[in-house]
């Protein structure tokens, strides 16, 4: 049998501990030779043990809490690979930094129906204080919105998507939009951004459809999307935004994209248009011929 060094209180498997109340209690328990385990020592036992461990047992659920109290220079940095914080369904432990907190509008929208978000018992006062030490997300910075684009885009590429995907797509835009001068993207993270299919596009409509090179929504990226009064012009080459999402006009980002598609390939582009609209005219010659006699 071991004492333990702190008032944290957790039994775990194969190992039996007890725990002093007052200074009387500890020289008593050493005068009867029971073993002092230190504080980083006892958490050990227990992180290095987590195989023992459900995440919905109520006694484990305890021990955090009171570990989460604790100032947070006694929460060792080595925890953050440590997979031990339930999440909201209790039933997986998880990486801090793998959880969002559930207050947050925009996490709730992009990962809805998910267990991606802290248990509710962790969430209040000093409790979720000392997950933001351990990595938790509880904001939406430049790195954050990077990772949540990632997310669209992956759960996009799933073989069954969310059906609400596009909508949570259009949400994350919009923040995008609404906050772009709190995010402070650096060049780097723009490139990577921009890169990034996580955009809903619009359909294509008549007499464009035919032809279109993405009849459908789809999602993509700011380097692929053009704007719809572009249509016109490259309906065979691009997708087009969806109109809930369609940058403000105080953002220079699809201008300046356009222009520099316009300098590399135009040409080429150019001659595909024209080929395309030959072959329509082929195709219809019969409905020409009809629509110039009447």
């Amino acid at each position: 049998m071991v004492f333990l060094t702190s008032k944290l209180n957790y039994q775990i498997q194969k190992t039996n501990y007890i725990n002093y109340k007052n200074p009387d209690e500890k020289i008593l328990l050493k005068r009867l030779d029971v073993v002092e385990f230190s504080y980083i020592h006892y958490l050990l036992s227990i992180f290095n043990n987590l195989d023992f461990v459900r995440p919905d047992d109520p006694e484990y659920l305890e021990f955090i809490k009171e570990f989460l109290r604790l100032p947070t220079n006694l929460h060792p940095d080595w925890l953050c690979e440590y997979r031990f914080i339930p999440n909201n369904t209790k039933t997986k432990l998880r990486l801090a930094r793998e959880l969002y907190d559930d207050r947050i509008l925009l996490f709730t929208t992009v990962f809805a129906n998910s267990d991606l978000f802290i248990a509710p018992e962790l969430r209040s006062g000093w409790l979720s204080k000392g997950l933001v030490s351990l990595g938790i997300i509880n904001k939406v910075d430049e790195d954050t919105f990077i990772r949540l684009a990632f997310d669209i885009q992956n759960l996009y590429n799933l073989p069954s998507p969310p059906s609400d995907l596009f909508y949570r797509a259009r949400m994350l835009v919009l923040h995008f939009y609404y906050n772009v001068d709190n995010l402070y993207f650096t060049c780097n993270s723009w490139d990577v951004l921009k890169s990034i299919n996580f955009i809903p596009s619009k359909p294509v409509d008549y007499p464009y459809l035919e032809t279109a090179k993405f009849k459908s929504p789809i999602l993509c990226s700011f380097n692929s999307l053009r704007l719809p009064k572009h249509v016109k012009l490259c309906w065979t080459q691009c997708a087009f935004y969806d109109d809930l999402v369609i940058p403000p006009q105080s953002e220079n980002i699809v201008d300046k994209q356009l222009d520099d598609w316009k300098r590399h390939g135009a040409l080429d582009l150019l001659f595909t248009i024209i080929n395309g609209l030959y072959g329509w005219l082929e195709d219809n010659l019969l409905l020409m011929a009809w629509i110039y006699l009447y």
